[in-house]
């Protein structure tokens, strides 16, 4: 099944959509923040095609000032991610079209809004933190955290990681470290 699977793109804002229309229906919330699982293995080795169509999605943030966020992202230590973060910050702003704004030199900062993911979850075991990002986003939405996070699967992809990863997104980079 998994063969069938390879080289689709990771259907992330049609899930993420589901979920935020789920829960609207079980009342308010307060978006802040993102955990996914990104199964890198069956997704295409460049995006850039993808992308370059779905580079409008600063449109869909809407008005307002940009939002300061962070990005984490955790993978095994096979996956060799930790020697690639500044390929990867390189090629997030490149398959960003500029609607990103990595700044790599602020660490993530961590505190706050986001709750501890995944931990002992089968699909997170071994993955250890191995890269942090400070960016900004033109506004804090779902939609932007998951052009964000599509963005960054892209560009782990692109550096050449080829087993999931755990990418983690929130607001002003309010985030306690997974603990994975």
């Amino acid at each position: 099944m998994e063969e069938r699977l390879r080289g689709q793109w990771l259907p992330l804002l049609p899930v993420a959509t589901v979920l935020s229309d789920v829960l609207r229906h079980m009342g308010t919330y307060m978006f802040t923040g993102l955990h996914t699982v990104a199964p890198l293995q069956l997704s295409p080795d460049d995006g850039s095609g993808y992308l370059s169509q779905a580079a409008d999605w600063v449109a869909a943030a809407g008005p307002g000032p940009s939002a300061d966020c962070a990005i984490t992202i955790a993978a095994r230590e096979s996956a060799g991610l930790s020697n690639r973060e500044h390929d990867v910050n390189v090629l997030i702003l490149e398959r960003s079209f500029g609607r990103l704004d990595t700044h790599p030199g602020k660490p993530a900062a961590p505190g706050g809004g986001l709750a501890p993911s995944l931990v002992g979850e089968v699909q997170t075991e071994g993955m250890r933190n191995a890269a942090s990002i400070h960016c900004s986003l033109p506004a804090w939405s779902l939609e932007t955290a998951i052009r964000a996070t599509g963005v960054t699967a892209n560009a782990v992809r692109g550096a050449g990681v080829t087993e999931p990863v755990l990418l983690t997104i929130s607001r002003n980079g309010d985030h306690l470290q997974p603990n994975v």
